[in-house]
């Protein structure tokens, strides 16, 4: 790989022509054509609130998509109304792509799922798994897998279900230099911002960082807004101020703009996947022997939310939830 290119993907800045603005029908805009990357089969595993905007995206860009089949239909079928294909059993999701994205829940899910389509996938496959997952458990995968030849980029995203659909999500990027080369092309079909951290595991090692910036910002707005109504402060006036100040932030505006209008949904990431990044973020920082009090206190956040109500409500619903005070 030429130092030319790490510099490009590394760096972060905006890449030179650059033009995600444009989101012409599909219909009217090939933007692989358009960048010379050639159209490839591309399998996508994992089409829920994230996946599905990442699959069209893909679509956009020229290529030639299959789906795993799922009982859930609406965005599968919506998928293949754009052109995608649906493949009944992972055998033939293998059969037909060239690379295949994953969009999974946690590591666990990722694991099962490579170690069905590893004795399926031909030499010179690659994965690529945008989950959120652990990297301890990346490294394995991804040595176990290029002993056979396949390759495995971890490249897990920030952002939401929207900037999935607007092409707007960045990627923070691990794995093997080659393997790294090929997955940046495909990533910057829904992605704004690509970039390159190291070898396998090291983009989920930046994800889980950047999660724990997120999961205590999310804790800490929450909080603060459940403070406020009980000190009898009005959330939309206090709320227009903080948008003047150091605390406007996009966690902020999410939770807020929905919240002063009566809707405690805006922001849709569900306490069960909070909890499950923030015990990643606790093992990873175990094995830095870097845990503080502060990470404790987030984590607990999480836990205790997860055991009082319906893991799947979003995090959002928090500022509600006044049997988290002691």
């Amino acid at each position: 790989m030429s130092a030319r290119w790490l510099v490009r993907f590394s760096a972060g800045g905006k890449r030179s022509g650059d033009d995600r603005g444009d989101r012409r029908p599909l219909s009217l805009f090939n933007e692989a054509s358009r960048t010379g990357v050639r159209n490839m089969k591309v399998g996508f595993i994992g089409v829920g609130l994230m996946g599905q905007g990442m699959a069209e995206n893909l679509i956009r860009c020229g290529h030639r998509l299959t789906v795993l089949a799922h009982r859930n239909r609406a965005p599968i079928e919506s998928l293949m109304q754009l052109g995608a294909s649906e493949a009944e059993t992972a055998a033939k999701l293998a059969e037909d792509s060239e690379v295949i994205f994953l969009c999974l829940p946690n590591s666990k899910v990722v694991e099962d799922i490579i170690g069905t389509l590893r004795p399926l996938l031909k030499k010179d496959a690659l994965i690529i798994d945008t989950s959120t997952a652990e990297p301890s458990a990346t490294q394995r995968l991804q040595a176990d897998l290029a002993a056979s030849g396949i390759g495995l980029v971890d490249a897990p995203v920030a952002g939401g279900p929207k900037q999935a659909r607007d092409g707007e999500l960045g990627a923070m990027v691990g794995g093997a230099p080659a393997d790294v080369q090929r997955a940046v092309p495909l990533l910057e079909c829904f992605c704004r911002e690509v970039s390159v951290f190291g070898g396998p595991g090291t983009g989920n090692t930046a994800k889980l960082m950047s999660n724990y910036l997120v999961l205590g910002m999310v804790a800490l707005i929450t909080e603060t807004f459940q403070h406020a109504r009980a000190a009898d402060i009005d959330w939309q006036k206090l709320y227009a101020v903080m948008l003047c100040g150091s605390g406007n932030s996009g966690a902020l505006r999410r939770i807020m703009d929905a919240a002063v209008e009566g809707d405690l949904d805006g922001y849709p990431f569900s306490i069960a996947n909070a909890a499950k990044d923030s015990a990643y973020v606790m093992s990873m920082l175990r094995t830095m022997q870097r845990t503080t009090p502060l990470a404790e206190a987030v984590n607990q956040v999480y836990v205790r939310a997860q055991s009082a109500g319906d893991p799947q409500r979003f995090v959002s619903r928090l500022m509600a939830e006044s049997s988290l005070i002691e």
